[in-house]
């Protein structure tokens, strides 16, 4: 299958872009862009591809895919069946943290989150007993903009950094 390049429409958003799907199904192309990206499912459900690694995703679930992961939400067939109807909701958050945020995590404060972003090389599952909470952070987030949204953001990725202990690995070890 072969991976697109794909560009995140910025539109002047800054540093930590939204974006809110709300659709028939979700984008059906394997692809990767340079930033990388947190996705809240709200609704809808199928398979993940990240990478080489496969798994069952479903409403509630929260990812941080790796910048340049090869990937794709593939929603079930029966999303298919009737294109007027909005099967899927997903909030996406990316972010370029290699070269837009790179000043702001090169603070000494911001070592926690640095190290924490080195393991996104791979992409990751949030444990269960985080997703309540950073749900409500991910749709707070979301209704941001400028400033706000960048300092929000940054509560998150320090949250991720010192009170996440067990994300799941979405790696199999093979490119």
């Amino acid at each position: 299958m072969k991976v697109i390049q794909f560009t995140v429409p910025v539109a002047e958003e800054g540093s930590v872009v939204i974006q809110e799907d709300i659709l028939p199904y979700f984008y059906n192309y394997l692809h990767r862009h340079k930033e990388a990206q947190l996705t809240l499912i709200i609704k809808g459900e199928g398979t993940l591809i990240a990478g080489s690694y496969t798994q069952p995703f479903k409403a509630g679930d929260i990812y941080l895919i790796g910048a340049n992961q090869p990937h794709m939400f593939k929603g079930d067939a029966r999303y298919f069946e009737n294109l007027k109807e909005k099967n899927i909701h997903a909030i996406h958050i990316f972010f370029d943290h290699e070269h837009a945020l790179q000043g702001l995590l090169a603070l000494p404060e911001m070592e926690p989150v640095r190290k924490f972003l080195q393991l996104t090389r791979s992409s990751l599952q949030l444990p269960a007993e985080h997703e309540e909470k950073i749900s409500a952070e991910i749709l707070r987030l979301s209704k941001l903009t400028g400033a706000e949204r960048l300092f929000a953001f940054m509560t998150v990725l320090t949250y991720f950094s010192r009170q996440v202990k067990d994300w799941k690995s979405l790696s199999t070890g093979f490119s």
